[in-house]
């Protein structure tokens, strides 16, 4: 009889994310330990056909969960999965009220269960300022919603450091709430830096800024646009250009967030310095084309974008929240700025821009920093062994 993992992923892919990357190689080790991986979508992989064609590949199970079911449904679904596979181990991130049905079932069962947490637990730097900006009521509600999980997993998987202090903020010292990174390939292609400009349609010769994110408010695409305003009124730069890598979330609010891009594009004549190159399957093998890599969310839990531009060797600018810090070091391999400053964005784009020697510096630290922090393999061999300890 087989034993299983169940991989509550609890979202529909529409890109292949470095993130199913990372459980693809995960379910791919803990077959060697003699588990079966079954990957627990939402709706359909039909928008990420690499993904489902990589998870055929790697002879992995998938079941999908109804997105629009009520929440009596999707729990006669989580339970109905419990019972088909009697799992050896379960591990649900994402969506909340999922975790909440996935844990109940995980006890009813007896199977032992591991939460990810991938995103700031709040944006507020305390409970203290939590609860004075939402109340009471909701203070207990998120205290307790936490201590549940906390209470109920074997481990509580945090994606960096930061978002681990919040966690514990709220619960207390608990010695299974652990921070534990992600992990990417190390990317990089025979390909030239030049040949991938060329096939992209990419100036030559121009200093290239690249984002890799969803087009949404949070991911501070607009600081970047001012940024690059800066860049050609207060310091009369015009050999740059900004490459955006990435698509639309579902929603009206994303599109309408695009329109206001390219409204703010065309007002401050900046068309000639921003390229939009869309979705792709095929990100760590172009980065190396870019010079710069710059992520100036308002919110992250730890970037993988920023992971994968270290293993390009890119120096990386971007905000200072939550887990990007543990990536971007300040003054060693890039620089840190606060969510929405994009004049400091500016002078650090400057720095970068006119100084191809410490590019190339800080291009190597990030380097030393993805090997040590966030390889792949190593990454995937840690949680590993925190799967074979709770199991």
């Amino acid at each position: 009889m087989k034993k299983h993992i169940l991989q509550f992923m609890n979202y529909q892919p529409i890109v292949y994310s470095g993130f199913d990357k990372f459980s693809i190689a995960l379910a791919q080790r803990m077959r060697t330990e003699s588990y079966q991986t079954v990957m627990v979508f939402v709706d359909t992989l039909d928008y990420a056909p690499t993904l489902a064609n990589d998870i055929t590949e790697a002879e992995l199970v998938v079941e999908l969960l109804k997105e629009n079911a009520s929440a009596s449904r999707q729990f006669r679904q989580i339970y109905r999965l419990f019972k088909k596979y009697r799992p050896a181990l379960a591990h649900t991130h994402f969506d909340d009220r999922l975790k909440v049905m996935i844990t109940i079932c995980a006890r009813w069962f007896g199977v032992p269960l591991i939460t990810s947490v991938h995103s700031e637990i709040t944006p507020f730097p305390s409970p203290a300022a939590y609860r004075a900006e939402k109340g009471r009521v909701k203070t207990i509600l998120m205290r307790n919603y936490l201590r549940f999980l906390a209470r109920n997993s074997k481990f509580c998987f945090c994606v960096s450091r930061k978002v681990q202090e919040e966690y514990l903020n709220f619960v207390g010292d608990r010695d299974n709430v652990k921070a534990l990174y992600l992990g990417v390939e190390a990317g990089g292609t025979e390909e030239t830096p030049v040949s991938i400009r060329q096939r992209l349609g990419l100036p030559p010769d121009q200093v290239l800024i690249v984002n890799v994110s969803a087009i949404e408010p949070i991911k501070g695409i607009d600081t970047i646009l001012l940024a690059l305003n800066r860049l050609r009124t207060e310091y009369g730069l015009r050999d740059f250009a900004f490459c955006h890598i990435g698509g639309l979330r579902t929603g009206a609010q994303t599109s309408n967030h695009l329109e206001a891009l390219k409204r703010t594009i065309t007002e401050l004549d900046l068309s000639e310095h921003v390229h939009w190159l869309g979705v792709r399957s095929d990100i760590t093998k172009i980065l190396p084309a870019f010079d710069v890599y710059t992520q100036p969310s308002r919110k992250e839990g730890l970037p993988v974008s920023v992971m994968e531009a270290c293993s390009c060797r890119l120096p990386c600018v971007g905000s200072d929240v939550s887990g990007n810090p543990e990536i971007i070091h300040h003054g060693e391999n890039g620089y840190t700025m606060k969510p929405g400053d994009d004049k400091a964005l500016a002078t650090f784009y400057y720095e970068l821009i006119t100084d191809p020697e410490k590019r190339r510096r800080m291009g190597n630290k990030s380097y030393e920093i993805f090997e040590e922090y966030f390889s792949l393999p190593t990454q995937v061999a840690r949680t590993a062994e925190y799967y074979k300890q709770a199991i």
